[in-house]
């Protein structure tokens, strides 16, 4: 069959026409897809920004993981600023909150408030929390909105101990190091509560040098501060809050009145000193353990020449009337541990919390060997000249070092216990996403 001219010009009209729908329903679906494409690239988007946020909230929130109900509202903060509740719906719900275990052999997550080491966070733009993500064209083929989540684990390798700790949530330079003083905590984190932009305060010729260096507040002199600390920490609570005053009774009684011990060597025995305890320049006093309690005003004082050694012993200043003190000046050599058990196990030094605004001071060429913890919760703790402190655990309501005065954390070798209170407090060693 022979196909002329006007037959093909016939042929190739009919094969337009039946094109035509074809080529319209194409058309049609190029459309529908390219709109759904925007629909997708949307939601990809917000996906993205979702994880991006979960991922930032859950490494904040795990350095709070000891206080789960703190660690929630940091991730909540976090994802809110990306996504506001007024335009996003609620993100984060606190089932989606989890705290738990992480195995890093396995790299399984297990929810559970025993000994959690890691949190998981899950946010939400889905049905199950009222705010799922709004379609613009797919809506046309049955789809109104989207799911979508996004989830990360991140984990605590471990926690340094606390080993400094200034109290005070407002004083300005509540943690200071000046002149050519040096502080050095080793494995352990240096800390200041205060909310001031001078929380920690290095200057001078001083430095700091810890495992980590936490500040509420702010920082100033943070190049002479090693490693480089980390601000916005939260607030810590005081870790013996719950430590009692040593109980007197009757409340006139004392064990000792007269308070002075020198030149020569003495054997003190535990008791209430009323006239507190003195020891003058070449002597030497040995303290038998239990629990000292100067009250009355006086103060527990150490000067040139002198010599201080105990074990197992409590020293408590202050309670009761009056103001006293720890004052050490001159070239004084402490060598003191805490007792093993007991409401002051692990305590050597604790200038009592009545005594508010009292400064306590090591100065001179005083020397301190403190196997336990020095504790003056209302009191400011002050080094300065040459001192020269070893001291497991310090806590004050705020701390300074000047001069060329040092401190160094004593390294915890002996059978002197941690106070209960310290459990849990610290800093992460390490905070990382696992998933």
């Amino acid at each position: 069959m022979t196909m002329n001219g006007s037959s093909l010009c016939r042929l190739l009209a009919d094969r337009r026409a039946a094109i035509a729908p074809i080529a319209a329903a194409g058309l049609t679906m190029a459309a529908a897809v390219g709109a759904l494409a925007i629909d997708v690239n949307r939601a990809y988007t917000v996906q993205n920004e979702l994880q991006t946020a979960v991922d930032a909230a859950a490494m904040a929130a795990a350095r709070d993981l000891r206080d789960p109900e703190l660690a929630l509202r940091t991730a909540r903060r976090l994802v809110e600023a990306r996504f506001p509740p007024k335009l996003h719906g609620q993100v984060l719900a606190d089932r989606d909150f989890e705290i738990g275990t992480w195995d890093s052999d396995t790299k399984v997550f297990t929810p559970g408030s025993t000994g959690p080491n890691a949190l998981r966070l899950t946010a939400r733009r889905a049905e199950a929390n009222g705010n799922p993500q709004p379609t613009s064209f797919a809506r046309l083929i049955g789809y109104a909105s989207l799911d979508l989540e996004a989830s990360a684990t991140a984990t605590v390798s471990s926690r340094l101990p606390l080993c400094l700790l200034a109290l005070n949530p407002t004083a300005k330079n509540a943690l200071e190091a000046a002149g050519s003083s040096q502080l050095v905590a080793d494995d352990c984190v240096v800390y200041s509560n205060s909310d001031d932009t001078d929380a920690i305060h290095a200057r001078s010729n001083a430095s700091i040098t810890a495992s980590a260096v936490c500040a509420h507040g702010g920082v100033k002199g943070a190049h002479r501060i090693t490693p480089a600390p980390v601000t916005g920490c939260p607030r810590l609570a005081d870790p013996l809050a719950a430590l009692p005053t040593p109980t007197r009774w009757p409340t006139t009684h004392c064990d000792d009145t007269n308070g002075s011990f020198g030149p020569g060597t003495f054997t003190l025995s535990p008791g209430v000193y009323c006239g507190g305890i003195e020891v003058k320049a070449d002597t030497t006093v040995f303290l038998q353990p239990g629990v000292y309690q100067i009250v009355g005003g006086a103060s527990f004082t150490a000067t040139s020449g002198s010599r201080v050694v105990g074990d197992g012993v409590h020293i408590n200043v202050g309670s009761g009337a009056g103001s006293g003190r720890i004052d050490l000046r001159g070239t004084p050599e402490l060598e003191l541990s805490a007792p093993l058990t007991g409401d002051y196990a692990g305590v050597v030094l604790y200038a009592d919390r009545s005594q508010s605004g009292r400064t306590h001071y090591i100065t001179g060429n005083a020397s301190m060997d403190i196997d336990g913890t020095l504790y003056a919760p209302t009191g400011s703790v002050e080094f300065t000249g040459n001192s020269r402190a070893a001291i497991t655990m310090l806590v004050a309501d705020t701390i300074k070092f000047n001069g060329n005065s040092s401190f160094q954390r004593r390294a915890h070798e002996t059978d002197v216990p941690i106070p209960s209170g310290f459990a849990g407090l610290g800093a992460a060693t390490r905070v990382m996403l696992v998933n």
